[in-house]
C-alpha cells in the first residue's frame, strides 16, 4: 500500500519537472524572437535617422544693410519777436497761436494796446521811421505797402508824407491809431502826415507766410522777455539717429523718408547741431537777462545779426546787415563735420538733402528714416548665410546635387549674403542649394499582435 503511494508521487513529480522544462524552453524562444525583432528595428531606425538636407533657392536680389531712425522737418531762421513797448508790459489781446501762419499785414501780438504788425524785409527794423528819413529800411517798408496794394510814396527809400499817410491808414484799418515819432497817438486821420513807424510795431519777415512757433501771448498775461518765437526762414529735414547706431553713420549715406504711403528719397548731408523740441518744430530763442523781468529796457529790435539797437528821433543807425550777412537766428547752429569724426558716443542729428526739387514733408508729422549703410549690386546672387561654408580663405556653397561651388562672399546682413561664383556658370539664380541638415524624429516600433 505504501509502495503504491510512493510510485504515484514519483510519477507526479516527474510530470511537474517536464512541464517546467517545457515552459522554460518556450520563454527562451520568445526572448530570442523579441531580441531579433528589436535588433532588426533598431537597424532600420538608424538607417531612417540619416541626416536630411534642407534646401533653398539662389535668388537674384540686393542685400542692404540699413539703420532705422526718426526724422522730422524743422523750421530754420527761428527768432524772437520783441516787445513794442518799453518797461512793464502786458498782453492786451491773445496773439497768434503756435503752429499758425502769419501773412503780410497781420497782427501777431498786442502789448499795452499796441500791435506788432508783420511786414516783409531781409533785415530787421533798427529805428523808428518818420518823415525825412532815408535808407534801405525805408525802402523795405515801402515795398511792404506796395505789396499790400497801398500807396508807398514818391521816391523809393525816402519817408515822405505819402508814406506816412499810407502807414496811418494801414494802422487804422487793422484797428489801431497811428502814432508820432514821440509815441503820441494821432486821433484823426487828418494828422496822419505825422505818422511814424515805431520800430517795435513792425516785425520784418524774411519770407512769407511767417510761421508762428510759440504762442504770441494771452490776454492779461505779463510779458516776460520776447513775445513769442517765429520762423521766417526755410524748413529743413533732419534725421535723429540713436546713440547705439550713431557710430555706424558717416553722414553721406542714402536715406529714404516715409510717412504712411508717402516716400521721399535723399542723402545725408553732414551733422546738424542740436535740434531742440519746440512747438512747430523750431527752436525758440531766449532773451538776454536784462529783459527777462519786463522792467528793464525795451527788448530791442528783432535781431538777426547782432546789429545795433535803434533809437527814435533823427539819429541815424549803423547800416543794418543785409541778407547773406545774417545768421538768421537759425535753429541749426553749425557743427564740425561728422564724417570720420570721433567723440563720445551719443545720438546724432543729420541734415537731409532730398532728390531733385522735392520739398520737405510738412512740419509736425511722424516720419521714419531708413539709412543705407552698405548695399550689394542690385542684381547680386543672394543665398541664405547658412548656405555659405568656409575653411580658411575658401568659401563655397553646396548644391542639392552635392556639387560644391566656390564663391566670393560679399555683403552679409540679416541672414542673407551676396555671393559671386568663382566658376562661370557655377551658380545661377534658381539653383537649389543646401542650407542645413536635419535628423528626422525617431519612430517607435509597431507592436505586432
Amino acid at each position: 500500500m505504501s509502495t503504491s503511494r510512493t510510485r504515484t508521487a514519483t510519477v507526479t513529480l516527474l510530470r511537474i519537472v517536464t512541464v517546467l522544462a517545457a515552459l522554460a524552453a518556450g520563454i527562451g524562444l520568445v526572448l530570442i524572437g523579441v531580441g531579433a525583432v528589436t535588433a532588426d528595428q533598431s537597424g532600420q531606425r538608424r538607417e531612417d535617422a540619416a541626416p536630411r538636407a534642407i534646401v533653398d533657392t539662389v535668388q537674384r536680389a540686393q542685400v542692404v544693410e540699413s539703420v532705422a531712425a526718426d526724422a522730422k522737418t524743422i523750421d530754420t531762421g527761428a527768432e524772437p519777436v520783441p516787445s513794442p513797448v518799453e518797461g512793464n508790459a502786458v498782453f492786451t489781446a491773445t496773439g497768434a497761436a503756435a503752429g499758425s501762419e502769419a501773412s503780410l499785414g497781420a497782427v501777431v501780438a498786442e502789448v499795452n494796446g499796441r500791435p506788432v504788425v508783420v511786414l516783409t524785409g531781409e533785415a530787421p527794423l533798427y529805428r523808428t521811421l518818420k518823415q525825412g528819413d532815408r535808407g534801405q529800411d525805408v525802402a523795405r517798408v515801402q515795398d511792404s505797402l506796395a505789396l499790400l496794394g497801398r500807396a508807398w510814396g514818391v521816391e523809393r527809400g525816402v519817408f515822405g508824407p505819402e508814406t506816412a499817410r499810407s502807414l496811418g491808414r494801414l494802422w487804422r484799418d487793422i484797428g489801431y491809431l497811428p502814432v508820432r515819432a514821440d509815441g503820441s497817438v494821432i486821433p484823426a486821420a487828418e494828422g496822419d502826415d505825422d505818422a511814424a513807424l515805431v520800430r517795435g510795431e513792425a516785425f520784418m519777415a524774411a519770407s512769407l507766410p511767417m510761421r508762428v512757433l510759440t504762442q504770441c501771448g494771452v490776454t492779461r498775461q505779463a510779458v516776460q522777455g520776447a513775445l513769442c518765437t517765429v520762423a521766417s526762414g526755410g524748413r529743413e529735414l533732419v534725421v535723429n539717429v540713436q546713440a547705439s547706431e550713431a557710430a555706424r553713420v558717416k553722414g553721406t549715406e542714402k536715406v529714404v523718408i516715409t510717412s504712411g504711403s508717402k516716400r521721399w528719397e535723399g542723402r545725408l548731408n553732414g551733422r546738424a547741431g542740436t535740434v531742440p523740441d519746440a512747438p512747430g518744430g523750431g527752436a525758440p530763442s531766449q532773451s538776454g537777462p536784462a529783459s527777462q523781468n519786463g522792467t528793464g529796457p525795451q527788448a530791442g529790435p528783432q535781431s538777426r545779426g547782432g546789429g545795433p539797437g535803434g533809437s527814435g528821433g533823427s539819429g541815424q543807425p549803423s547800416t543794418p546787415p543785409e541778407s547773406g550777412q545774417q545768421n538768421g537766428g537759425g535753429a541749426l547752429p553749425q557743427a564740425p563735420s561728422s564724417a570720420g569724426s570721433s567723440g563720445p558716443a551719443g545720438p546724432a542729428t543729420f541734415r537731409v538733402t532730398l532728390k531733385g526739387t522735392d520739398a520737405p514733408p510738412p512740419a509736425g508729422g511722424t516720419l521714419t528714416a531708413t539709412i543705407t549703410i552698405a548695399e550689394s549690386p542690385a542684381d547680386s546672387l543672394v543665398v541664405p548665410s547658412t548656405a555659405v561654408r568656409r575653411e580658411g580663405e575658401r568659401a563655397w556653397v553646396r548644391t542639392e546635387a552635392g556639387q560644391d561651388e566656390e564663391v566670393r562672399v560679399g555683403l552679409c546682413t540679416a541672414g542673407r549674403c551676396a555671393v559671386e561664383p568663382r566658376r562661370t556658370g557655377g551658380l545661377k539664380a534658381g539653383t537649389r542649394i543646401v542650407v542645413g541638415e536635419t535628423l528626422p524624429p525617431a519612430t517607435e516600433p509597431k507592436s505586432e499582435r
